[in-house]
């Protein structure tokens, strides 16, 4: 564990988004849903967006949950999603 926390800013590759939900995964990455836009996966101090043209299935993320079996699970809008949670699926790093 560390001994303070780490503030995460704009600057550094955060999008500014509102945060709606957050899940960390085993290889120590977080995933973080977002009001309008889309799912960020933050590792290694790189952040990395997923939205509609990668394929997410809507831009407002109400819930996550990485399961035993290292799934991600993605409560959407109007659908609830299930992928393996890679970040290496994502289109573009932001």
């Amino acid at each position: 564990m560390r001994d303070a926390w780490e503030i995460v800013r704009e600057g550094a590759g955060w999008t500014g988004a509102r945060a709606t939900c957050v899940a960390g995964d085993r290889e120590g990455g977080v995933w973080i849903g977002t009001y309008r836009a889309g799912l960020v996966h933050w590792r290694d101090g790189k952040f990395t967006t997923l939205g509609r043209s990668d394929g997410l299935g809507g831009e407002n993320v109400r819930a996550l949950l990485v399961d035993s079996q290292t799934n991600l699970w993605i409560g959407l809008e109007t659908l609830a999603a299930r992928g393996a949670a890679n970040p290496h699926l994502a289109a573009k790093p932001s």
